[in-house]
């Protein structure tokens, strides 16, 4: 017979069936209420709304509407995502809301000259330094480039609250040096 037919052995403990008094101690016994713990990926990252990540951009830059706070996402994530390898801009993608996601996956660039060129920089993200990173970033916030290595400071400050620890330090790791320093404080020691 199927193991799931057979009757339990001598010393098997199986519930038998509940007196009307055990069911009624167990109803009247006081419950803590019940809250759902995040999972693993959850509270580290993906957790956080849009408008949520806007907006603390927004606070954190100074800045005085949301539709700048959306244009600067926008530039640094943009900037970003050609600067590292697809993997971590993927990985960085798939912990952020869709709408910060979405300049992380759509970034091509135009200026690349051959399909062997693109398959390298994809592999290794595009070698630039810091002054380019930062007229990127002014081009696309339509800033100066010290305003926009302002406002990307913020934009990676909110990024660095987004998504799982390991993760920015996978993005330090691919970053130069001189980029770095514009990641959080607690992450651009190296």
């Amino acid at each position: 017979p199927h193991p799931a037919h057979r009757t339990p052995g001598p010393g098997c403990r199986t519930p038998g069936p509940r007196s009307p008094a055990t069911v009624a101690a167990a109803a009247a016994r006081p419950r803590e209420p019940y809250v759902r713990q995040p999972t693993r990926t959850e509270g580290m990252a993906g957790a956080m709304r849009y408008e949520d990540f806007t907006g603390q951009v927004q606070a954190r830059a100074g800045l005085g509407s949301r539709q700048a706070a959306e244009q600067t996402v926008r530039a640094t994530l943009e900037t970003v995502a050609e600067r590292v390898p697809d993997g971590v801009a993927d990985h960085l993608a798939a912990q952020l809301p869709r709408e910060a996601a979405e300049p992380l996956r759509r970034v091509v660039a135009v200026h690349e000259t051959s399909p062997h060129e693109r398959a390298e920089q994809r592999v290794h993200g595009e070698r630039f330094d810091l002054p380019v990173f930062a007229g990127r970033v002014a081009w696309r916030a339509e800033t100066s480039e010290e305003e926009a290595l302002r406002r990307a400071g913020a934009v990676l400050e909110v990024l660095d609250a987004a998504v799982a620890p390991e993760l920015m330090r996978k993005l330090e790791d691919v970053l130069p040096p001189d980029i770095r320093d514009v990641l959080p404080s607690g992450r651009a020691s190296g």
